[in-house]
Formats: C-alpha cells, sequence, structure tokens
C-alpha cells in the first residue's frame, strides 16, 4: 500500500497530485543566504531569495525522519510559491545540500555558528553540494507555484535520516534577475512551502 504525507502547510494546494492530508509529522527548515550581506541570518524572513547572478541562493529542508527508514520513496516533490521576479527568465537548481547547516544560523559565510561553508555561499563541491543538480524547473512567472521533483534525494533521506541536510537552491539565466519564493515563516499559510512524499514499506 503506498501512503502519502504532506506537512508543513494548512491548506491543500491545486496542483498537489492525489489528497495529501495536513498533519503534525514532520518539518521544515528553510532561509537564503546573500554575498551581498555575508554575515546576515535570514532564517525569520518571509522570503527566500535565489539570484541568477549566484549572489543568493535558498535553502531547503523538509524533515522525513518520521518515515520508515525500509520505506521506497515512489514520490516525492517540493512546491515553493514564487512572489516576486526581476522580469527575465531565470532556471532554478536544487543541488542535494551535503554540509550540516541550521536555519537560525547559516549565513553567506557559515553553515551554522561553528562551522564555516567549505566554500562561502554553500559552493563547494561535493563538500557543501553535489555535483549534479537533482531537479530544475524554469521560473518566467510571479503568483504561481513550481515543482521540483526530489524523489532519487528524498529515497538517500529516508534510508539515513543523518544525510538529510535539504537541497540548495541556485539560479542561473543570461541576465542577472533575482526571484523571491516564500519561506515558512510567510503570513499566509496557504502559500507556505509544501512537501508531499509518497511511499511504501516492502
Amino acid at each position: 500500500m503506498e501512503l502519502t504525507t504532506a506537512f508543513d502547510f494548512d491548506t491543500t494546494i491545486a496542483p498537489c497530485s492525489g489528497s495529501p492530508t495536513p498533519g503534525v509529522a514532520g518539518g521544515f527548515q528553510d532561509t537564503y543566504i546573500s554575498s551581498w550581506a555575508p554575515s546576515t541570518n535570514y532564517g525569520q524572513d518571509y522570503y527566500i531569495r535565489v539570484r541568477s547572478d549566484g549572489a543568493m541562493s535558498g535553502l531547503v529542508r523538509p524533515d522525513v525522519s518520521h518515515i520508515n527508514s525500509a520505506a521506497i520513496v515512489t514520490r516525492a516533490k517540493l512546491w515553493l510559491y514564487v512572489y516576486s521576479s526581476g522580469g527575465h527568465p531565470m532556471t532554478l537548481k536544487a543541488f542535494k545540500v551535503n554540509a550540516p547547516w541550521h536555519e537560525s544560523q547559516a549565513t553567506w559565510a557559515a553553515a551554522t555558528s561553528s562551522t564555516t561553508w567549505a566554500v562561502a555561499g554553500c559552493q563547494g563541491v561535493p563538500a557543501d553540494h553535489a555535483a549534479s543538480h537533482a531537479a530544475a524547473v524554469s521560473l518566467s512567472q510571479t503568483g504561481v507555484w513550481i515543482e521540483l521533483d526530489l524523489k532519487d534525494v528524498a529515497q538517500q533521506w529516508v534510508a539515513d535520516p543523518s544525510s538529510n541536510q535539504g537541497v540548495v537552491l541556485k539560479g542561473e539565466g543570461s541576465v542577472a534577475v533575482q526571484y523571491s519564493l516564500l519561506s515558512t515563516q510567510y503570513w499566509d499559510v496557504s502559500k507556505r512551502p509544501q512537501f508531499e512524499i509518497a511511499y511504501f514499506i516492502p
């Protein structure tokens, strides 16, 4: 039997496949880091800001530790709401993070209050993040939900919860542009990030 769980939101959104039920299981950490303010933490900010020139990157980590480590993941999708843009398209890529970080401590310079990134801005490969992106999506509109397919990395997180350091969101584009995605701190809970994961126990 396949089980579906979704968490860290109070209202389901239309793009979600099936009918995930909000629950108390799981959790969510998110923030962004900026080279323009290398010692500033944005863990309480309403937005996850990402720039195509690499000056800002997002960090997102859903908690899947409540799922049996023997589970086989059949679907794992991260949904983010696009709040604003700079008027030009941008490709958003999600890379599996390998370095431990903390939502209320991560900055451009440091992953936690006691550790720095291998390369500032979570740019060290593979110490900070994987070489290849796990998912990508093209951004061109605001006021819409975007979907990142994280099935493969979610399987790794479920099998080994200690490996779950989430993903870093990086932007690419032909011109410098900034997109703001809504974070778990945003006042409207229906537009906060959502993570849907389906799995079965063999």
